[in-house]
């Protein structure tokens, strides 16, 4: 049953076909006369579904000798939601297949899927834009912290009027030379209340924290991003502080990645505190609204 409402569902966006013959690949996902994917599908919940070393390398085996360069992702229906959730298990970058050993789950939905679309086609040599409503500017904030390797949070911020980048004029032609060498300049971002708010609150606990920025345009963006989640991820509630009932409300989270520097003192990750005040109940939701327009944590479009 749980194969055949999955098939019924991924039909709605893709030809979905079953692969009888093969020992763990289960789904052929493909577009017009192309193969996209391939697909296992797993009947457990998300909270306690592995994949076993046994079926990691038959899938390895699959991805080497017949996937021909395609991600090969996991799909399961949680039952008690009644949403199917897949991830990437496997993809393929710098000639050769990286196996995810954190997966991302995400819900099967127009705007995960159209993600999943760009990021499957993806291939370095070949520079093609996202589509406009996937370009994003990334926020990243380096926590020079040193019990941690590359410790950092990254999250994503939409264009709107208002958050659009800056023109600059080059000053000099040193500032040429800068921009030739090191890209785009941190002040042609924008930056708004909530960046600094974040920044504020991480240098709270982090002191010697920097943030700066990244745009996301292309396809290829999306591969660089699939990298670095097989770093620990540590999630902290962001919080609305209503006045006028004087309660905190979750609202939102952001995200530290970070790998454990094992040579040095073990030392807890700091815990990073963010309310954002808001007058009554009107406040509250006004900032939910926007938060979900304009805010996105960094699981949000790895894929």
């Amino acid at each position: 049953m749980d194969e055949n409402r999955i098939i019924e569902t991924l039909s709605g966006y893709f030809e979905i076909s079953r692969n009888d013959n093969s020992r763990i690949i289960d789904l052929t996902i493909s577009e017009g006369n192309s193969i996209l994917a391939y697909a296992v599908i797993k009947r457990k919940s998300l909270r306690g579904l592995e994949v076993s070393k046994d079926e990691l390398s038959l899938i390895m085996d699959f991805g080497e000798r017949v996937a021909n360069q395609r991600p090969i992702i996991v799909i399961t229906n949680v039952e008690s939601e009644q949403q199917i959730y897949f991830a990437v298990l496997a993809y393929w970058d710098f000639e050769r297949y990286f196996y995810c050993k954190n997966l991302i789950w995400k819900r099967v939905n127009q705007k995960n899927v159209g993600l999943f679309r760009c990021f499957a086609k993806a291939r370095r040599g070949n520079l093609r834009f996202l589509p406009n409503q996937m370009f994003r500017i990334e926020k990243i904030i380096s926590l020079s912290a040193s019990s941690l390797f590359d410790g950092e949070i990254r999250y994503f911020r939409t264009f709107r009027d208002g958050y659009r980048m800056k023109k600059t004029e080059m000053q000099s032609s040193s500032d040429q030379v800068d921009r030739l060498i090191y890209g785009t300049l941190e002040n042609a971002y924008p930056k708004d209340k909530l960046d600094e708010k974040i920044l504020k609150a991480v240098q709270e606990a982090y002191p010697g924290a920097t943030m700066k920025s990244n745009l996301i345009l292309f396809e290829t963006d999306l591969l660089d991003l699939a990298r670095l989640k097989d770093r620990k991820i540590k999630r902290e509630i962001v919080y609305a502080k209503n006045n006028d009932l004087n309660i905190l409300l979750p609202i939102t989270n952001i995200e530290i990645l970070y790998t454990p520097n094992i040579w040095a003192i073990t030392e807890p990750i700091r815990s990073i505190t963010l309310e954002i005040e808001c007058k009554d109940d009107k406040g509250v939701n006004d900032l939910l609204r926007e938060l979900k327009s304009v805010y996105e944590p960094f699981s949000v479009m790895s894929i």
